[in-house]
């Protein structure tokens, strides 16, 4: 079986519901989930399309999860949105106003405001994740050094309201999973795995609980797509291996 299909994400969620109890971010900070759980979320940073196939496959599996979108152009789709938030799963902002603003705090509070404003008209947001470009200098975490989220009536931010020393964290960042190409992504301790299939037989033995993040994206189960994602991802996790060097 190929990695990063479809087929191999229902088997990985198929592991999940066999070893912990699956939550939305929004869950898990406001506290209201008990035992061993699997948080699950969606950073949509293109191929919205895409985060619909997950959302009907999970709601297929009887899981709710959490899709962070981006409000860019081919991205932000109001149907495609209100589809997934209709089947239960949680839809957050995922917000990078800071590079929007070239690192002005109040026209980037501008934007996040305007921006939450366009997500009211379909949904709720109650928690919010940053979206991290690599090649920005600015971390769109560093709004809240000095706002308060909580004052938007946003319950939780996917990194700023999570301690990351109680949960283990993987991200599918450079199409893999061991997070050597992830740059802004540093949400916290991160096992050594690589495919979806290692990461499978890991948490089959896991008595921790898990924060699993993708990239809906990177998952095809059409061989051009698949193929096109994977020449396309190793080109920029080799330009990412330099930039960290760099840095």
């Amino acid at each position: 079986m190929r990695d990063f299909t479809l087929e191999a994400y229902r088997k990985l969620c198929e592991c999940i519901l066999e070893n912990f109890s699956p939550v939305r971010v929004v869950d898990y900070i406001t506290g209201s989930c008990d035992g061993k759980v699997a948080v699950l979320r969606h950073d949509v940073d293109r191929k919205p399309e895409n985060a619909l196939a997950v959302a009907r496959l999970e709601r297929e599996l009887g899981i709710a999860s959490t899709f962070y979108f981006r409000t860019t152009p081919g991205v932000f789709v109001p149907e495609i949105i209100g589809e997934i938030a209709a089947m239960g799963h949680e839809v957050g902002y995922h917000y990078e106003v800071m590079d929007r603003a070239r690192g002005d705090a109040e026209l980037a509070m501008r934007y996040f405001e305007e921006d939450l404003e366009r997500f009211s008209q379909i949904c709720r947001v109650e928690t919010i994740c940053m979206h991290g470009n690599p090649l920005s200098p600015w971390d769109n975490r560093s709004l809240w050094r000095s706002r308060d989220f909580r004052s938007l009536g946003i319950k939780g931010d996917a990194y700023l309201s999570i301690d990351f020393s109680r949960i283990l964290y993987f991200t599918d960042t450079g199409r893999d999973w061991s997070g050597r190409y992830s740059v802004k992504d540093n949400g916290g301790r991160r096992p050594e795995v690589e495919s979806t299939f290692e990461l499978m037989e890991f948490l089959k033995g896991c008595a921790s609980s898990v924060y699993i993040n993708t990239h809906p994206e990177r998952w095809n189960d059409a061989l051009l797509p698949w193929t096109a994602q994977l020449l396309t991802q190793s080109l920029k996790n080799m330009g990412k291996v330099v930039l960290k060097w760099r840095l």
